[in-house]
């Protein structure tokens, strides 16, 4: 069985190293608007939900 994309750790790498580039990117911003700050809590959010993910793949995964 084929795994998905968020089920493919070497995915879920390259997605965690997009939204830490995305939050340092975004943090750049001088802006601290409300609207800052809910994107800033988006992308944390992303970001940990995608970590967990990986971690979780990566402890069910057989030793090699």
């Amino acid at each position: 069985m084929r795994a998905t994309p968020l089920q493919d750790p070497e995915n879920l790498k390259k997605l965690v190293e997009v939204l830490k580039r995305q939050l340092e990117k975004h943090r750049s911003s001088q802006d601290r608007s409300l609207a800052w700050v809910l994107e800033e809590a988006k992308i944390l959010d992303n970001l940990i939900m995608v970590q967990m993910q990986l971690e979780k793949i990566l402890k069910e995964r057989p030793s090699t």
